[in-house]
C-alpha cells in the first residue's frame, strides 16, 4: 500500500494531492479497524452470556498472549504469529486514486482479513473480546487502526526521495525490524502490568 498512494511509485506528485489521499487511506483504515472490533466486542458480548468471567482470567489470558507475542517479536522464539496469505487485490490499483485508496485502507484495517506483521494485533483482539463490549471494541480497534495508517505515512513521508520506486520502497520495509522490536517491548511491559496485577490481586484475597 505504501507504493501505490505515496511518492514511492508515482514520483514526487501534489503535497496536497497526496495528504489528501492518505488522510482518506487513514480514515478507511479506521473504519476497518472498528469494523472489527465491532465484531469481536459483539462476539466476546455473546459468550459472555454463556460463560462469565472475572477479572484474574482476562489478565492471565492477556498477560500469556503478550508475553508469547513480546516473545515472538523480539526474535527470542523460533516461531512466527499466524497470518493469513491473502492480500488485497491488485487490481484495485487501476482504481481512481480516491477509492483505491479507501479500498485498501478498509481492506487493510480489518486486520484479520490480510497479513498481520506483529503479536500485538492478537492481544488487542483478545483484549477486544475479554471486554465483552462493542463501544469499547470498536473504540480500541479505531484507535489501533488510526495508528498504523498514521505511522505508514510517517515513515512514507519522512524517506528521502528516490526516482527509483524499488529503492525508497527497500528503504520504508527496513524500518519493519525497529517496529517489531517496539511492538515487543510493548508487550513486555503490559505483560509485566498484568503479572503485577494478579500478584496484586492474590494477595488482597488472602
Amino acid at each position: 500500500m505504501v507504493g501505490t498512494i505515496t511518492p514511492v511509485v508515482y514520483g514526487a506528485s501534489n503535497c496536497a494531492h497526496w495528504y489528501g489521499l492518505m488522510g482518506i487511506y487513514t480514515l478507511a483504515q479506521t473504519g476497518g479497524a472498528a469494523t472489527t472490533g465491532l465484531l469481536f466486542g459483539g462476539a466476546g458480548a455473546t459468550m459472555r452470556r454463556l460463560y462469565s468471567w472475572d477479572r484474574p482470567e482476562v489478565l492471565a489470558a492477556i498477560g500469556f498472549l503478550s508475553l508469547i507475542g513480546a516473545l515472538s517479536d523480539l526474535k527470542l522464539l523460533p516461531f512466527t504469529v499466524p497470518s493469513p496469505s491473502w492480500q488485497v487485490p491488485q487490481r484495485w490499483k487501476r482504481f481512481p486514486p480516491v477509492a483505491m485508496a479507501a479500498c485498501y485502507g478498509f481492506g487493510i484495517g480489518l486486520g484479520v482479513a490480510t497479513r498481520i506483521p506483529l503479536a500485538s494485533f492478537y492481544v488487542v483482539f483478545a483484549t477486544c473480546i475479554a471486554m465483552a463490549s462493542i463501544p469499547l471494541g470498536m473504540t480500541l480497534m479505531a484507535l489501533l487502526g488510526a495508528m498504523r495508517a498514521v505511522t505508514v505515512a510517517i515513515v512514507a513521508r519522512t524517506q528521502p526521495a528516490s526516482s527509483n520506486a524499488p529503492t525508497r520502497l527497500n528503504a520504508i520495509l527496513a524500518v519493519s525490524p525497529l517496529i517489531a522490536y517496539v511492538d515487543g517491548i510493548a508487550l513486555s511491559v503490559i505483560a509485566a502490568l498484568c503479572l503485577c496485577q494478579l500478584v496484586r490481586g492474590l494477595f488482597a484475597s488472602q
